[in-house]
């Protein structure tokens, strides 16, 4: 019976090895390592990366930023640069959300913004009777809910007849 031989080490075997090892280890200390165990030839960054990512190490490998290191304690904190990272929370964002559309009716109420900017090109007529037109609708709606305006509301519909007409 022939006696087995014992196979050497693989490369995959050799990857997970070593990140089971050191989990920060990339593709350059991988192939270090590789060559100062007498090996030839190198592992290709993408071997390494699959062999990662199989063993759920996938992430972020650049090294730590700035002075602080990854042992330090969670109660040291970064100087305040006066710039904000990250989501706004959801309510603040809700409330400035709020805030502007507020301000845009209340300023289109009072006439205060320019719809003729808005409107450029071929059809810049023809956007703004339309825009015209859904504000009309929009009038007629909350004059509706009002009780006791059929004129009103009578008025406003001749008056959209007419600039369905011009729109044509």
């Amino acid at each position: 019976m022939p006696a087995t031989v014992a196979r050497d080490q693989g490369k995959s075997t050799f990857i997970k090895q070593t990140l089971f090892d050191d989990p920060y280890a990339n593709s350059a200390k991988i192939n270090e390592l590789w060559t100062e165990s007498g090996r030839d030839g190198s592992i290709s960054t993408t071997l390494v990366n699959k062999m990662r990512s199989e063993m759920g190490l996938t992430g972020n490998l650049r090294g730590v930023r700035g002075t602080i290191k990854r042992s330090a304690p969670a109660e040291i904190k970064r100087p305040y640069t006066g710039k904000k990272r990250g989501r706004k929370p959801k309510s603040t964002l809700a409330t400035v959300a709020a805030t502007a559309t507020e301000d845009a009716s209340v300023s289109a109420r009072l006439g205060l913004t320019s719809t003729t900017s808005a409107f450029r090109g071929r059809n810049a007529r023809l956007n703004r009777l339309v825009d015209v037109e859904a504000d009309i609708d929009r009038l007629l709606f909350k004059v509706m809910g009002l009780d006791g305006l059929s004129e009103v509301e009578d008025t406003l519909r001749q008056a959209r007849r007419l600039l369905y007409r011009v729109i044509g």
